[in-house]
């Protein structure tokens, strides 16, 4: 990843930290998908999906930095308090591309398995993250 001070957008930055803030826990629901007939016959059982309620400015956080494309083996450099998960990442030591991991990490989990965003704004991960990114870019000035 290769983070462009020039283009990075610091107002964005302030919004979605303020919408995190702002936002403790995300409510959500669960319901189940509908079956045609068709689907009925060949014995398909109803799938359990949640349906979230939350802002979508919350997506405003995926754009701040550029995706990191080998996030998965990113994921095993980031400065770990204990246990080796997401949870327990020592914010003080985080590099602006170890942020670009988390938030592709939370972001593309979220694609293949519901829950991660909600995980990540509930555990506070996308509020300190974003924090210590500001850190990092008010340093720069």
């Amino acid at each position: 990843m290769k983070f462009d001070r020039n283009k990075f957008d610091s107002a964005k930055l302030e919004r979605c930290i303020k919408l995190l803030s702002e936002l403790k826990t995300i409510e959500y629901e669960i319901t189940y998908s509908t079956l045609n007939k068709e689907q009925i016959d060949k014995g398909y059982k109803p799938c359990p999906y949640i349906i979230y309620k939350y802002p979508n400015a919350l997506y405003e956080v995926s754009d701040l930095l550029p995706d990191d494309y080998d996030y998965p083996e990113n994921v095993e450099n980031l400065p770990f308090i204990g246990e080796h998960i997401i949870d327990n990442v020592d914010y003080s030591k985080l590099t602006i591309d170890n942020i670009s991991t988390i938030l592709t990490a939370l972001f593309e989990h979220e694609r293949f398995g519901e829950g991660m965003i909600a995980h990540g704004v509930n555990k506070g991960i996308f509020l300190n993250t974003l924090l210590r990114l500001k850190e990092l870019i008010d340093k720069e000035k």
